[in-house]
């Protein structure tokens, strides 16, 4: 096959495609759209042929994506609403030349999505009051303990114990709906990081103390970032009790916090039982647990960790983890930063 005829199939296909594509040259012209990427933003291809992208399309995160792709930031995807359209962007960097940016519609997997979040928070609400009342009448008969049987009283304690942990469950789930149902980012405002930091490690300390383990806090005690004091509240207490529930006895959990050039980091660090490297891809899944067994031992939900990365990505954090079987866990927390896409302060 000839390279023109090469070019004319590329150029039907792209012509063709469901997804969005978009060309723009070093100097921010746009040398292309398809007809895809025009519907998804309701634009003539004669309005945008060898228009500066601000000019012709001045939609401020595509802007950003193209802006920091060219000098060399990079961005893996954006999410953007156009019209009745929920869209991802992905950039490609044409070295040399210029920026492809790929535009997915995922409206009807958005719509899916709240479905299933919305079902689920609605069967936890309705599903609390039973379980309350489950709980109380339990707790009743655990305080009349002296005019039950013997033989009765594990019984009555395991009702007790798995009602519990059921309404730990639906708490998860509504927490997890309603940061899911969010329409947009949460607020970020200026705080000093140690005493929102020492807050949150409480409860975890607490634990500690109970399994002889060591816990530290470092951070400087001037040091301040842009954050959402809530979200961020939150993300730490989980990784903190994580490490503690899997350390063994005696053993040593760190929260730290590193600041490299203007990016500062919070470290959540633990000598456990570790995870896996086939396993550290699914950690944040909904309902999945590194050890089943000692997860339901602890009171765990197998929510804890979608609960973190939903609230990160609500905050704009990043997470990272290294960990290896035996020797530990780090959780490494990215605070977000002025002039990163998608910083907006409150």
């Amino acid at each position: 096959m000839s390279k023109q005829a090469d070019t004319s199939v590329e150029h039907a296909l792209l012509e063709r495609s469901p997804d969005g594509v978009l060309v723009v040259r070093k100097d921010r012209t746009v040398e292309y759209a398809n007809p895809a990427f025009c519907q998804f933003f309701d634009v003539a291809w004669s309005d945008l042929a060898g228009g500066r992208l601000n000019k012709v399309l001045p939609l401020e995160p595509l802007l950003e994506l193209v802006e920091t792709t060219l000098d060399g930031r990079g961005i893996k995807e954006v999410a953007l609403v156009s019209g009745p359209f929920e869209l991802t962007l992905s950039p490609v960097h044409l070295k040399g030349h210029g920026v492809m940016v790929l535009v997915h519609d995922v409206t009807r997997f958005r719509k899916a999505e709240r479905l299933r979040s919305d079902f689920v928070a609605n069967v936890s609400h309705e599903l609390r009051t039973p379980m309350a009342s489950i709980m109380g009448y339990a707790e009743t008969l655990l305080l009349e303990q002296e005019r039950l049987d013997e033989d009765i009283m594990p019984l009555v304690q395991a009702i007790h114990r798995n009602s519990k942990r059921l309404r730990d469950l639906f708490e998860d789930l509504l927490h997890l709906s309603r940061i899911e149902a969010r329409a947009r980012e949460l607020p970020l405002t200026k705080r000093h990081l140690r005493p929102l930091l020492a807050e949150a490690v409480v409860d975890a300390v607490d634990r500690a103390a109970n399994k002889n383990q060591t816990f530290e806090l470092f951070c400087k005690h001037k040091l301040q970032a842009w954050v959402n004091p809530e979200a961020l509240s939150a993300i730490i207490a989980n990784l903190a009790t994580n490490a503690v529930t899997y350390t063994q006895e005696g053993g040593r959990v760190q929260v730290r916090v590193q600041k490299h050039d203007d990016d500062i980091a919070i470290e959540v660090i633990d000598d456990g039982i570790g995870i896996a490297n086939d396993q550290q891809g699914r950690i944040f899944e909904r309902f999945y647990r590194v050890d089943p067994g000692r997860s339901r031992n602890a009171g765990g939900t197998g929510l804890g960790l979608a609960i973190v990365k939903h609230l990160a990505l609500a905050s704009r954090c990043r997470i990272e983890v290294e960990s290896s079987p035996g020797k530990g866990s780090t959780f490494r927390v990215w605070l977000p930063r002025p002039g990163v896409p998608g910083w907006v302060p409150s």
